[in-house]
């Protein structure tokens, strides 16, 4: 068995949250098409995790310095790929920038997506419902202080880490080179018999397709996470 297994996510929208029946195929094309009644965005760097419970506990499981939403699980799989390395870390590898579509993945979402991507096209993925997130709630509040911290152990170097805690075994999935990733993304969709032209979703919304932006969802990231919240204003939107 490998290492660890990380698995996408398909976030639901409320409304199909609501009449969900188990169709995670249609949830998955309709996303891939670019469409957004039914989904809303996906991870492809997510918490979704399979792996052995004796290695999760050699590598100590969670850092509890996170504490409330966000950040443990994204340190916890740096340090999965720092004892399974699917490849070099790019220069941008500490960048923790979210994106509505991997095509526009940076930093090491985007590294930790060649961990995941082909799982998706083999159909083996999960979805999330959606549910209420109280902006007041104190779990929810320390959102930004998570980030923040994230960052900051990312940005380490290897000497600052300290030792590893188990072996190093490359994973060689991808020969222990990285593709360029929008072209091996492109490339895998189109093998799995989605054509970009017919299916966007991974890079852009559908034409004509409304985005979704209420303004409390830019309130709440403001509240949130002003810094980002600026940050994201200036970000050229996706090609």
């Amino acid at each position: 068995m490998q290492a660890f297994y990380m698995y996408p996510c398909l976030y639901l929208t409320k409304e199909e949250t609501e009449r969900f029946d188990g169709d995670f195929q249609g949830c998955l094309e309709s996303f891939l098409r670019g469409e957004n009644h039914r989904v809303e965005g996906i991870a492809l760097a997510s918490s979704c995790l399979l792996m052995n419970r004796e290695w999760f506990l050699q590598l100590g499981g969670f850092d509890e310095q996170f504490v409330g939403h966000g950040g443990e699980d994204l340190e916890l799989i740096d340090r999965l790929t720092r004892h399974y390395p699917i490849g070099p870390r790019p220069d941008d590898y500490a960048l923790n920038i979210k994106a509505q579509h991997p095509g526009d993945y940076q930093g090491f979402r985007r590294y930790f997506s060649y961990y995941a991507l082909p799982h998706l096209f083999a159909g083996r993925f999960l979805v999330h419902q959606w549910h209420p997130r109280p902006l007041t709630h104190p779990y929810h509040k320390r959102r930004a202080n998570n980030d923040q911290l994230l960052e900051q152990m990312l940005a380490r170097s290897e000497a600052e880490r300290g030792p590893l805690k188990g072996p190093v075994v490359p994973c060689d999935d991808l020969g222990g080179e990285l593709p360029e990733f929008r072209e091996w993304m492109i490339r895998l969709q189109e093998e799995a018999g989605y054509p970009v032209s017919e299916y966007p979703g991974l890079l852009r919304w559908q034409e004509g397709v409304q985005r979704k932006r209420p303004l409390w969802r830019k309130l709440r990231k403001l509240y949130l996470n002003p810094r980002a919240f600026f940050r994201d204003m200036f970000k050229p939107t996706s090609r």
